[in-house]
């Protein structure tokens, strides 16, 4: 209960919109909205009302509230045109068909990447979904060096990858999945991360990852399982993965942390 709490009050502005466009679809069919518009107009007239008057009469009751909900969401993308989608700091764990309805429906055009599932930024970024993405939070830049851990990466015919971003919190051999240790591995740590938890930006990580991602094989499968924050996974996307369909990747699946005590990556989604 206190997750549905904590969803809708996290998009309840979006959800009332929805409604109204809802509303104004099916009142006319509920309440037969034409059977009280007069098709016989004593006066005619030639001003814009009658003109819209007279074209409703000839409407079905469907065709009515069409009319009324294209109206309504018109004047709702209007309206968040320069909004931003993603206020408040608050978890926003939403489905991807939630960010396409903000997107392409209500017309939001920006849309906050922090405090997003990392999967869920991936997808987002990978798939243009909105025309702009705020991914900093007042964190400071600092370039430093990154470290490079290579495991099981013998193998030099495997097209499956493990791809480990350790960032804002340290990842730990048993928070991989069982089924994924034994695959080469490429971790790459943030080394100026001094403390759990801190996030600062740092170019020279985002270009260790890019540079991994690209030296990988031709058809590639690579899974993610990243600590990272929005700033790097926006980077990271627009400089390697974006490409995707004219380089060397095949599928990425990003896993996501469960919120036990031992945050292991349990959830797999694919975003590619």
């Amino acid at each position: 209960m206190k997750e549905i709490i904590r969803k809708f009050k996290d998009c309840k502005t979006q959800l009332c919109q929805l409604l109204f466009i809802v509303l104004a679809l099916f009142l006319p069919i509920i309440s037969n909205i034409k059977s009280v518009i007069n098709t016989e107009p004593k006066n005619i007239s030639f001003n814009i009302i009658d003109i819209i008057y007279y074209f409703l009469s000839k409407l079905g009751n469907l065709g009515i509230g069409i009319f009324f909900a294209g109206i309504v969401i018109l004047t709702i993308r209007k309206m968040n045109k320069n909004k931003t989608l993603n206020n408040g700091n608050i978890y926003h764990d939403h489905s991807y068909l939630w960010f396409l309805l903000c997107s392409k429906i209500l017309g939001y055009e920006k849309c906050n990447l922090v405090l997003v599932p990392i999967y869920m930024q991936f997808k987002l970024v990978i798939n243009d979904v909105f025309s702009e993405f705020i991914v900093t939070n007042n964190i400071s830049e600092e370039k430093t060096s990154s470290k490079i851990i290579y495991i099981n990466c013998d193998n030099k015919d495997s097209l499956e990858y493990n791809l480990i971003l350790e960032d804002t919190y340290s990842i730990n051999d048993f928070q991989i999945p069982p089924e994924k240790k034994q695959l080469p591995t490429i971790k790459v740590i943030n080394s100026k991360t001094k403390s759990e938890g801190v996030r600062k930006y740092n170019p020279k990580f985002v270009e260790f990852v890019v540079k991994e991602i690209r030296a990988l094989p031709k058809g590639v499968l690579i899974n993610i399982f990243a600590t990272t924050h929005a700033q790097h996974n926006y980077e990271i996307v627009e400089q390697s993965l974006k490409l995707a369909d004219r380089g060397n990747i095949a599928e990425v699946f990003v896993y996501q942390q469960d919120r036990q005590s031992y945050r292991n990556f349990s959830e797999r989604y694919k975003v590619i």
